[in-house]
Order: C-alpha cells, then structure tokens, then sequence
C-alpha cells in the first residue's frame, strides 16, 4: 500500500512539471507571437495572489479590537465592561458610559460628561486594559464631540501608559520607570498629546500640540498614535500621531525610559473634563462617542 502510494505522488509530480513546462513554453510562443520578451514575473503573477498583503499582516499583528458590537443597547457597568474585555483590570464608568446607536459606525461607546463635572471621578470615565509588554505599539481609535460639546479648558482621552494610570495627576516617572501619553483636548477643541515621562520639566505633563487640529464637533475623527521606546541608556524614543491618516506629529529622539523599564503595558482610557478647578467644567451635559478600538 505505501508502495502504490509512493508511486501516486512520483505521478502527481511529474504532472505537475509537464504542466510547468507546456505553460513556459505557450507563454513563449505567445511572447515570439507579439514581439515582447518574455518576463519571468509574468510566469509568476498567479502565485502572487497567495503571497500575504501588508493587510493581512497587520492584522496577524492585531492584539486587541473592539467596536462595542457584542454589548446590548443601554447603559454598561463595571461588570458588563470585564466580561466583555477580561483584561481590563479596573474600571470606574460612574454610570457614565452607556452603549448607543450611530448612523454611521452603528454600535458605539457613549460617554457623558455632566453639567459642572471635573476629574476622573464627577466626569467621564475610565478604565485600564492590560496589554502584553512590548517596546512598540500602535493605537487607533474613532471619537466623535456630540452636537453642542462645549470644549471650555480641556479634558482627557485615551492613550498608551507604561504603569496604567500610575504617571499622571502630577505623578513623575523620575527614575525612567513608566510614563503616559493621553490625548487632550484644550480651549476651542485644539488637540495635544499629554505626556508624562522621565525628561519632563514642569509640574504637570508636557503638552506635545497636533499640528493645525481643532476639533469640531459633529465629526468622525481616527486617532492613531505609533510608540516606540528607546533602547535602553539611549534617546532614540519616537511618539507618532495621525488624525484621519494625516501625520500631525513626529517626536524622536527623546527618552521615554531608562534602561528595560518602562515597556508598554497599558491602554489607559481615561476621558474627563480637567484639571480639577470648577472652570473646566461643561455648563451642560455633553457626550463623547467612541468605537472602533485597535491594538497593532
């Protein structure tokens, strides 16, 4: 039986290479025929069809998606959320966070920021989902300002921390070992990224500006945010942002960490009006929508 089995395949091939070269020889004929010259990328142009697409890298690649699809219509709690994503480790949505209906995305994640609301815990809300330690990712997401979104001082949203929300609030990563870098939005919709990490100067976090965005309200926009850290005892970090696929920022050569500290370990979403003074607070409620969530 192995035997006759052996013989099958020693068939098959010589087949196979018949095939081969009756098409090398048609395709030549047909060549001389025209009068090109025959091109061996020609011979090949069917078995391209199987080679992967930059495509189907990526999303080999992918290490965390959402677009909120699963989740059933209404308000979610700190429950729903971790069953949803087992690897968020903590959560406070202050009955802020329901699931609704978008026209354009379908299923979104709806945040509300109330009337007079300031900080993480009157405003907004958050959650920290733990990510595989890496030295590069990239993060993008969709957010939508709702109709009416008063801007007033600014507010948070979400980014890539090393250590969750541990370097924010004025916390400092003095030793290199972690550091955040959030998204704001400021007075009149500017938009910035938010950075705490080891060569900050001031008190607070460092405002990186995205270069001509304002962010309007009644609009779809597509953040993405490429980090990369620096090799240890190195400044070779580069933080990447695109808006809608528009390049909007480009910082290198910078430190991030110090030494192997400091890997990427968390998508911190964390939205709020602030600061933490009355002023940056909304006159009325407002809404966020958010969706489409991934992690290459």
């Amino acid at each position: 039986m192995k035997r006759f089995s052996q013989l099958l395949n020693v068939e098959a091939f010589k087949n196979s290479v018949q095939a081969v070269c009756l098409f090398t020889a048609l395709a030549f004929i047909s060549a001389c025929h025209s009068g090109k010259s025959l091109d061996t990328n020609d011979l090949n142009a069917n078995n391209r069809q199987s080679l992967p697409s930059k495509e189907s890298s990526a999303h080999s690649n992918l290490v965390f998606a959402q677009n909120f699809e699963q989740l059933s219509l209404g308000a979610v709690n700190d429950k729903q959320l971790k069953a949803l994503m087992p690897s968020v480790e903590w959560s406070n949505l202050n009955h802020h966070v329901e699931i609704s209906k978008d026209p354009i995305q379908g299923q979104v994640l709806r945040v509300r920021y109330p009337k007079d609301g300031v900080g993480p815990r009157n405003s907004g809300g958050q959650f920290n989902y733990r990510v595989p330690p890496k030295n590069e990712y990239t993060l993008s997401y969709k957010l939508f300002f709702e109709e009416g979104f008063e801007f007033v001082l600014g507010g948070k949203l979400p980014g890539l921390t090393s250590g969750g929300e541990t370097y924010t609030g004025g916390v400092h990563p003095t030793e290199g070992q972690g550091w955040s870098a959030r998204y704001m939005w400021r007075k009149e919709g500017k938009a910035m990224v938010y950075l705490y990490y080891v060569e900050n100067k001031g008190p607070w976090g460092e405002n990186l500006v995205l270069k001509d965005i304002k962010f309007q309200s009644g609009q779809w926009y597509e953040i993405t945010q490429r980090i990369k850290l620096n090799d240890p005892d190195s400044s070779n970090a580069e933080l990447q942002v695109w808006i809608n696929g528009k390049p909007v920022l480009d910082k290198r050569n910078f430190r991030l960490r110090i030494g192997e500290q400091g890997k990427i370990n968390s998508l911190y979403f964390s939205t709020f009006f602030g600061g933490s003074k009355a002023e940056w607070a909304p006159s009325k409620d407002v809404y966020i929508r958010f969706d489409d969530f991934k992690l290459l």
